[in-house]
């Protein structure tokens, strides 16, 4: 299936609220009998590893693939832009998190937004060249 190219700015709307509104949740700290419970600490870090990572990831790929429909940039172009947007997408969201009820901002957050951004631009590498 085709999507023209304004289904792609939806998805990437869509998406950018998205990431908002994960980030938008109050973190709870699991307790046990007034003990920090550490299997649930690390499951939450695990998540939340993940989490980041995928969901820039699928930003970069957004991005790019929305500059490769509107815009007629070489690709080194819409890789960098595609890279300053997601960082700034996330350090933005980092800072809103320090308003939120047990969330705080996290430079470890930030280095696995960075790894799933590069990691996106490096699936459309790999998806561009199966194509040509």
């Amino acid at each position: 299936m085709k999507f023209n190219k304004f289904s792609w700015l939806v998805f990437l709307i869509y998406w950018l609220i998205f990431i908002f509104a994960l980030s938008h949740q109050e973190f709870v700290v699991v307790e046990t009998a007034h003990k920090f419970n550490i299997s649930e600490m690390l499951k939450y870090e695990w998540t939340q590893i993940v989490a980041h990572f995928i969901e820039y990831l699928v930003l970069c790929l957004l991005l790019v693939i929305n500059f490769n429909k509107w815009t007629k940039y070489n690709l080194k172009s819409i890789f960098l832009m595609s890279i300053c947007l997601c960082m700034i997408y996330a350090i933005s969201d980092e800072y809103h998190q320090t308003f939120i009820a047990g969330r705080s901002s996290s430079f470890y957050d930030l280095m696995f937004d960075f790894l799933g951004t590069i990691a996106g631009l490096c699936l459309y590498k790999l998806y561009e060249k199966k194509t040509t």
